[in-house]
């Protein structure tokens, strides 16, 4: 696998990840209560 090959599907998957990364940091900046995720 060639660098370029890591990057499209680092940039395929990333963006899927970061998507559900941000809802759940969003979720957890809200509720501020127990955290259910370490």
């Amino acid at each position: 696998m060639g660098q370029k090959d890591f990057i499209l599907l680092a940039n395929s998957k990333g963006r899927a990840l970061l998507r559900a990364e941000g809802r759940l940091s969003m979720y957890r900046m809200s509720k501020r209560g127990p955290r259910m995720l370490p």
